[in-house]
This record gives C-alpha cells, structure tokens and sequence, in this order.
C-alpha cells in the first residue's frame, strides 16, 4: 500500500514548500505541489488525492474552477478539500464545496493542527 497523498495547489512557492516540509516531517502523507491552475486541471485527469490545500488565486485557472470540478468529478467527490486564501469574499464561495476554509496567513501550527485531526479521524 503506498502513502497517502495531499495535493498541494499554491502558486505562492514559499509557503508551499513550507507546509510541503510539514507535510514530510509530521505525518505520513506524500505532499505534491502544484504551482498553477492549469496544471492543477491537467492533474485532476489522474488518479484522485487523499487530500487537497487549495489556493483559490492561482495563474491561469482560479481555485474556485477547479474546487467546481473536483466536486463535479465521482473520482474526487471524497477527497477532502481544505481551501486555504486570503479573499474573504471568495472564502464564502468555496465554503459550500470545501471540506474547511481557512484564512490566510496561515500559521504552520495550524497546519500541523489541521493534519493530526485529519490523520485522528482515518484511524
């Protein structure tokens, strides 16, 4: 059985290589960083994340886009998707198809929150 995937969909390359590093050192999960909204389309095509960080301002593609076709798609209809942005307004959108929305900055202990409750609920 191979490990559990989180799809991680940020243009911002700091930060994704950030909670990526969290991602390897505090759980189990194989983080995989995808930069922008058309690659994320592209990658939606395969098989489906255990989990998805999404950015809902990306190049290309918006979140919101591609948080639709996720949900649109039987492959990824449970998959968790947690969207993370700074737009309060386009937070409200995704909060009816996103699993949790938090607000950016996010703070690393956040995230490392977020994965031991996900990680709590699986067992």
């Amino acid at each position: 059985m191979t490990n559990p995937v989180i799809l991680l969909i940020e243009d911002d390359s700091s930060l994704s290589q950030g909670i990526a590093e969290v991602i390897e050192f505090e759980t189990a999960y194989i983080p995989e960083i995808i930069q922008d909204g058309r690659a994320a389309i592209e990658r939606l095509q395969g098989q489906a994340a255990d989990m998805v960080l999404l950015d809902l301002h990306l190049p290309n593609v918006s979140g919101l886009e591609i948080l639709a076709q996720m949900r649109a798609d039987p492959r990824w209809k449970q998959t968790r998707i947690v969207v993370m942005t700074a737009d309060v307004m386009r937070a409200k959108e995704a909060e009816a198809q996103a699993d949790l929305v938090m607000l950016k900055p996010v703070r690393i202990d956040d995230i490392i929150s977020l994965f031991s409750r996900l990680m709590q609920s699986n067992e």
